[in-house]
């Protein structure tokens, strides 16, 4: 696996987590 493919896999894996965790809290709003 590339670094790049790598560097977007683990950084749509910490969005999707931090999307979740706040949004139990309050709504999160996506630019």
């Amino acid at each position: 696996m590339s670094k790049k493919a790598k560097l977007v896999l683990v950084l749509s894996l910490v969005a999707l987590a931090y999307f979740l965790f706040a949004g139990d809290k309050e709504p999160v709003e996506v630019q």
